[in-house]
């Protein structure tokens, strides 16, 4: 037998199979281009596919849960993420958002940071972390937040709104 061909056999058959885009790819990809939905949908995808089956099917109850006006099923999904798997940033960014629309800032604030600390180019959970601490007035930290959302991705409208409203108010002149 052709001991190098085993081995390149054995070689494909245990590797893992190679994402089609990095992260750090498309978010290049999100920097440099003009219309970044299609950009912005993969980063998604791909923050998404880093928990767990079980984690990702959860995550998808919850918003399924939370689309039919379920929320407390929805909150009882996304808590199960974040125990089982808390390294999972793309389940805290759930949670935290979930729980900052049922009004629970504090919860999403936890959530939001835990994010972020995970996964710092995360500019959804940012500009969320910005609204959110925007609307407990917390009105520089909100900035920063914003601030940091449009420098991963400087076409986020969330972010760009948030800097030009919160420019006055932390500057002393409430616009």
């Amino acid at each position: 037998m052709n001991t190098k061909a085993i081995l390149i056999f054995c070689l494909m058959l245990f590797s893992a199979p190679a994402q089609a885009d990095s992260i750090e790819d498309v978010l290049k990809q999100l920097q440099a281009t003009e219309t970044s939905q299609a950009a912005q949908e993969k980063l998604e995808e791909l923050w998404m596919q880093k928990g767990s089956d079980t984690a990702q099917l959860l995550v998808h109850r919850a918003k399924k849960a939370f689309v039919e006006r379920e929320a407390e099923q929805a909150l009882e999904h996304v808590r199960d993420v974040v125990r089982l798997n808390q390294s999972y940033a793309y389940g805290w960014r759930v949670y935290a958002q979930i729980s900052g629309a049922e009004k629970d800032f504090g919860a999403a604030l936890t959530g939001l940071l835990h994010a972020v600390s995970l996964e710092p180019n995360d500019y959804v959970a940012w500009s969320t972390l910005g609204m959110t601490l925007e609307q407990t007035q917390r009105y520089e930290e909100a900035f920063y937040a914003y601030q940091q959302a449009s420098a991963v991705n400087p076409h986020d409208e969330r972010a760009k709104d948030g800097i030009s409203r919160l420019q006055g108010k932390i500057q002393g002149v409430d616009i």
